[in-house]
């Protein structure tokens, strides 16, 4: 999905003897358990503070039985109420259910994909760009500029500051269990810095390669507020991914108005 769409999951138990339960993860992605006790909120957008006095408690978690089926209506859509990109897991909640494999991922993305179509009549998100596409935007108020270029701080921001305060610290994992680091580089020039993501896997895996192995592509930003443009990491199978970027971010795609 993309971020903030209007989301209905249809829930069906064509199964028979066994309950289930499924349950979705992202702390702000609930749905009315009667939803049609108060207006819909399906589409609602970003809302910090949602109301909490609706004719229907919110929901995370459905029990299902046998020939039961269920329309789940995502208060404020695809991201939830906080408005938030990223992997959703859901899965059934009994443990042997989802250890056999009854779980997925819900992939919520804010910029544009090229195999994803947008819902007709809805805004496009906007088409992801590299750190030199950065330049010459304004990121919180602030102009985008290179460092060699930064005169006024109260008026501009340095690119490379921008990024390096949102990705993880620069180095080289020292084996596949290190998360303190990034693999990443800078390229480009002193007037237009160009940030280059890890070197893809070059392994090859059931079901997936990379069609760039070795390889180091750029990474990408959301033209609208700087940040990553989700996913940032690729897939290194067997790998911890790094932690959080400098100065411990919290979650680089939240904030109090996106």
């Amino acid at each position: 999905s993309y971020l903030g769409e209007p989301t209905k999951t249809r829930l069906v138990h064509a199964g028979w003897e066994q309950l289930h339960v499924h349950h979705l993860h992202g702390g702000g992605d609930r749905w009315p358990q009667n939803p049609n006790a108060e207006p819909s909120n399906f589409a609602g957008g970003l809302e910090k503070f949602p109301p909490n006095d609706q004719q229907s408690i919110n929901l995370d978690s459905q029990t299902i039985g046998p020939m039961e089926s269920y329309t789940l209506q995502h208060e404020c859509g695809a991201g939830g109420c906080q408005q938030a990109a990223g992997d959703f897991l859901y899965h059934c909640h009994i443990a042997q259910h989802y250890i056999a494999g009854m779980w997925g991922i819900w992939r919520v993305f804010d910029t544009r994909q090229p195999d994803l179509a947008v819902i007709p009549g809805r805004t496009a998100p906007p088409t992801a760009v590299t750190s030199q596409g950065l330049l010459g935007l304004t990121v919180e108020g602030k102009r985008v500029v290179p460092r060699a270029g930064l005169n006024d701080p109260n008026t501009q921001v340095a690119v490379e500051d921008l990024v390096e305060n949102e990705i993880p610290p620069q180095g080289v994992p020292a084996d596949k269990v290190d998360a303190t680091v990034l693999d990443w580089t800078r390229g480009g020039t002193p007037a237009a810095p160009l940030y280059l993501n890890e070197p893809d896997d070059t392994a090859v895996w059931v079901n997936y390669q990379s069609p760039t192995p070795g390889q180091r592509n750029p990474l990408m930003f959301n033209p609208l507020n700087g940040r990553p443009a989700y996913p940032m990491l690729k897939p290194h199978l067997g790998s911890r991914p790094p932690f959080s970027p400098n100065g411990h971010s919290g979650a680089p795609y939240l904030g109090n108005t996106a």
